[in-house]
C-alpha cells in the first residue's frame, strides 16, 4: 500500500494524532493518549506526536510528509472497552470543500488527490460508551488506555525497525 509521489526515504517515519473532543467523556481519549505517548516518545527523533479536536482538510498536508500514521480516537460501537485497530483506505469521493471535519478515509484521499502521497495509516481506539458533555472518561476507558497505548507503541516500535 505504501506508494507515493514524493521519495519515502526523504520523509520522517511515523506521526502519532490523537484528537476528540475534552469536554465530551469518552471522546477525550484520542487526546489523553496522545499526552502519555508524546512524554514517552519523546527521546525519539523518528516519531511525531500531535494532537487536535477533529481531523480537517489541513492535516492532509501533514500527513503527505509521513511513511506511517497512526490516528487516535474513541469510536461509539460495541463493546465498550474493546480496542480496535483497522488499515484506512482513501475515499474515492472526496469531501465537500466546506466541510469542516474529515473522516480518516476522506483525510487519506485529499491527502493522495492533493499531495500525491499515499502513507500508510491505521485507525486505532478504543470503544467507547459515554460521549456526555464532562470532562471524565469514564472506567471502562480509563481501564483499557494502557492496553491501547502498550499496542500503539508495539506498532511504533516494529515500524521502526
Amino acid at each position: 500500500m505504501k506508494s507515493s509521489a514524493v521519495d519515502d526515504e526523504s520523509r520522517p517515519d511515523i506521526l502519532v494524532l490523537g484528537y476528540g473532543n475534552r469536554l465530551r467523556g469518552d471522546d477525550a481519549l484520542g487526546l489523553e493518549a496522545a499526552a502519555v505517548l508524546a512524554r514517552r516518545l519523546a527521546s525519539e527523533p523518528r516519531v511525531m506526536v500531535q494532537s487536535a479536536q477533529q481531523l480537517t482538510l489541513d492535516f492532509a498536508e501533514t500527513i503527505s510528509h509521513f511513511r506511517q500514521v497512526i490516528l487516535i480516537d474513541a469510536r461509539q460501537a460495541e463493546p465498550v472497552g474493546e480496542i480496535f485497530i483497522q488499515e484506512i483506505q482513501p475515499a474515492q469521493k472526496l469531501p465537500q470543500p466546506f466541510s469542516h471535519y474529515l473522516h480518516p478515509e476522506e483525510l487519506l484521499g485529499v491527502c493522495q488527490n492533493l499531495y500525491g502521497a499515499l502513507p500508510n495509516v491505521v485507525l486505532t481506539g478504543i470503544n467507547a460508551g459515554q460521549f456526555e458533555i464532562g470532562e471524565s472518561i469514564s472506567p471502562t476507558v480509563r481501564d483499557r488506555l494502557d492496553h491501547l497505548l502498550a499496542q500503539i507503541e508495539a506498532i511504533v516500535r516494529n515500524e521502526l525497525l
